[in-house]
């Protein structure tokens, strides 16, 4: 769905999609490696991370692991 790599450390990741699809799940992966330039990759070749969390999409709004 998304490969970015950040230029800092950060807390918080919003995303949007115009079509989200309710009551699928997506894994969130940090660290890993892909191709590309200046961070936001399209088609990349993907080494995946490690596995942090999953979420399923429940509504228009989903928020994950919020405080």
């Amino acid at each position: 769905m998304l490969t970015f790599k950040p230029g800092k450390n950060f807390q918080s990741l919003a995303f949007s999609s115009p079509n989200p699809v309710r009551r699928t799940t997506h894994n969130v992966l940090l660290g890993g490696s892909a191709t590309g330039t200046d961070g936001v990759y399209q088609n990349p070749t993907y080494t995946a991370g490690t596995k942090n969390s999953n979420f399923t999409v429940s509504g228009v709004v989903t928020k994950v692991n919020s405080r």
